[in-house]
């Protein structure tokens, strides 16, 4: 199902509010356990997972390009370093700073795209620590030392970042979690590195979808729990060369969300309430399933990485 089918699906969930009840006079907003707020909670997890809008696989790409040796920290200009450089992936090390202390880099990373149909930017700071037997050290081959993990926390106060199509606006407020990675050579044709969550992934935001004179606010957070993602460290296992592409493991967590329908004077508000699941062992051609539950029952659907669509 295209993007034009979900952007129905969500036309119907605005219309569904107002048909039946109207313009409320309750405090309480609704428990909304419809199929189309699973359609619509599994879009937002969609995109919240995707790579070209900023979300976890764009975060896993960094971490195997810092795996695979993919940034040069001993560049003489690190304020113009360019991380990548093609026609969907942009990104520049604004800062890098090395603490010999905590053996730690923090790297500062600032993205943006802009074309006919969408925009968006955002900043990521990560702290960096490569480590071989649980001794630190600065790069991921010193002399002879190849390191065997790779520590990764978002610094969530220096996160932000906006995305804008025709008909959705996103905001992201808060960004957070940290990841352990096992990298192992042992296949030297086929390096992996291995990546689990050490503190949970958090993501909260606001979507803005305007339908005609209907608009949906969802105000939303979401949790990521990752469990023994492996991810291929060559650019030629990768999506396009570029993509982080796991080839197994899983991701689970909760979305909550308050929901807002305006349309005229009429006013609406619902929540919803799910739990979700991702199988990475499952990748056809770039799409993932995903399985979004609530009291009610069960969405399936399937999604894009990259682009972080849903297509139910």
């Amino acid at each position: 199902m295209k993007r034009q089918t979900l952007l129905s699906l969500l036309t119907l969930l605005c219309v569904a509010a107002f048909s039946v009840t109207g313009c409320r006079n309750s405090t309480e907003p609704v428990q909304d356990e419809s199929l189309t707020a699973s359609i619509d909670a599994a879009d937002v997890i969609s995109g919240a997972l995707g790579s070209d809008n900023g979300g976890l696989n764009d975060q896993l790409t960094d971490i195997i390009d810092l795996a695979n040796g993919g940034f040069n920290f001993s560049a003489s200009s690190p304020d113009e370093l360019t991380l990548m450089n093609n026609s969907t992936r942009h990104g520049v090390i604004r800062n890098r700073v090395y603490n010999a202390a905590t053996q730690t880099w923090t790297i500062t990373i600032v993205r943006n795209f802009d074309n006919r149909q969408m925009s968006g930017n955002w900043s990521r700071q990560y702290r960096v620590r490569f480590s071989r037997a649980g001794i630190g050290q600065q790069f991921l081959r010193v002399g002879t030392s190849t390191a065997d993990r790779v520590d990764f926390e978002i610094v969530s106060d220096s996160c932000s970042g906006n995305f804008k199509s025709p008909r959705v606006t996103h905001k992201l407020n808060r960004l957070e979690g940290s990841l352990r990675g096992v990298i192992s050579f042992a296949d030297t044709a086929n390096p992996t590195v291995t990546i689990n969550s050490v503190q949970t992934y958090r993501r909260s935001a606001v979507d803005t979808l305007t339908i005609g004179n209907s608009v949906r606010t969802s105000n939303h957070s979401l949790t990521m729990t990752l469990n023994n993602v492996v991810v291929p460290l060559r650019p030629a296992r990768r999506f396009q060369s570029i993509y982080a592409r796991a080839t197994s493991g899983t991701i689970s967590g909760t979305y909550q969300a308050d929901i807002t329908f305006t349309r005229g004077e009429s006013y609406d508000e619902r929540q919803v309430n799910r739990e979700y699941s991702v199988d990475l062992s499952a990748e056809r051609n770039g799409r993932f399933p995903i399985s979004v539950r609530g009291r009610r029952g069960e969405f399936r659907g399937n999604f894009e990485l990259i682009s972080g669509w849903l297509i139910p």
